[in-house]
């Protein structure tokens, strides 16, 4: 069997350590793999398998490989990621730097893995839209979107290691209250739309991902709960529908698991959804307020739906269609 190399950058991070480990479970043929981290990060000691592995000093341009991963803020993917992409068969960024641009793919494989093209640089979507693509996109084909509405519950370990830190009660800066004792309707910085950048993000990528403009709105609010993030979505159909039908819809997509009995409490909670693959679907009811609307709750771990997991079957169908 062919093994694949792989130059992955922000190795000592929530999502790069995360992508390891998704990596491993998946037995991912990887061949020679390189880790790159901050100076302050220089030769720290990573455990991979049964080898461990060394960090190096992110300078100039990377090595050859045939993927290279970025797992980075978004100052250090627009220096890197041009360089990256003469040294790689393909990159795939998990920040938002190259998200808005048209001329890369925005690519959750399940919905929209032919969007890649013939470029190299593809795009990894948000955590939340990642979360609530998978059952959206279901809607979209089987009844058409006239609208939707999210409002997210995003945990601290969307921060990173200084969220999970605040959590513990370390804030040192990291949010504008002490999320020990409060949810923080703020997740990103605030836009002039009087939104933030993070629900502009929801906005712009779901619509970007589904390949249709339809009217978006999101509410985004950090919980204090150390991870997966849940969002609650209320979409405003096309056509008529049932809700058994919706819910058997739900149940077959994959990726998404059904948990919708609200008389036995059975519905997504974090306590399932941490260290899964899947996206958790459950809550599923009409909208009250809406002609022809269902509202439903949506969760999944963050780190890895949202982010390492999507990353690493991105890989997979690429090397399943024969373009590595």
């Amino acid at each position: 069997m062919r093994k694949y190399d792989i130059n992955l950058v922000g190795a000592t991070g929530t999502v790069g350590q995360t992508f390891l480990n998704v990596l491993a479970e998946e037995r991912f043929p990887v061949g020679k793999l390189r880790l790159f981290a901050s100076a302050s990060s220089n030769g720290k000691r990573i455990a991979f398998k049964d080898a461990i592995l060394r960090t190096e000093k992110l300078t100039g341009s990377l090595p050859e490989s045939d993927f290279t991963v970025f797992a980075t803020d978004v100052d250090v993917s627009e220096k890197y990621v041009p360089s990256a992409r003469k040294t790689s068969a393909f990159v795939i960024d998990n920040s938002s730097a190259f998200r808005a641009d048209e001329n890369v793919p925005l690519v959750i494989p399940e919905i929209n893995f032919e969007s890649i093209g013939d470029g190299n640089l593809i795009a990894n979507p948000n955590c939340s839209t990642a979360i609530c693509a998978l059952p959206v996109s279901f809607l979209k084909k089987r009844y058409g979107l006239k609208r939707l509405r999210f409002f997210t519950y995003q945990s601290v370990s969307g921060s990173g290691k200084s969220g999970i830190e605040a959590l513990y009660g370390n804030n040192d800066g990291v949010y504008a209250y002490d999320i020990r004792k409060t949810c923080i309707p703020c997740v990103g910085k605030p836009a002039a739309n009087g939104y933030t950048t993070e629900e502009n993000k929801m906005r712009d990528e779901i619509t970007k991902i589904l390949g249709e403009k339809i009217p978006v709105s999101a509410t985004c609010v950090r919980v204090p709960v150390r991870n997966c993030h849940a969002v609650t979505v209320s979409a405003v159909l096309a056509s008529t529908f049932e809700l058994d039908d919706v819910r058997k819809g739900f149940a077959e997509n994959e990726g998404v698991v059904l948990k919708d009995d609200l008389d036995n409490h059975v519905y997504p909670v974090a306590t399932e959804g941490t260290a899964s693959n899947n996206v958790y679907v459950g809550r599923i009811r009409l909208d009250a307020a809406e002609e022809n609307a269902l509202v439903f709750y949506a969760l999944s771990d963050n780190l890895r739906r949202g982010a390492a997991y999507n990353v690493v079957r991105i890989m997979q169908r690429l090397i399943e269609a024969d373009r590595v």
